[in-house]
């Protein structure tokens, strides 16, 4: 999979409760920013919901 870049904006309003859960995520995975763990979090449940196109291989995030 190539690496595309992050250059797309969506605005995203949440709960304060939703984001401490998301604040303590990055903290556990080391992960620098807290929009590389929503990344990380839509990723993992998009792999979870969603399989593979026919001939692609799912990566590790």
């Amino acid at each position: 999979m190539r690496k595309e870049p992050t250059d797309q904006r969506v605005p995203l309003m949440m709960e304060a409760s939703l984001l401490n859960q998301i604040d303590d995520y990055r903290l556990s995975k080391k992960i620098w920013s807290r929009a590389g763990a929503i990344r990380s979090l839509i990723r993992g449940g998009l792999e979870k919901e969603m399989p593979a196109p026919a001939g692609e291989m799912k990566t590790a995030i």
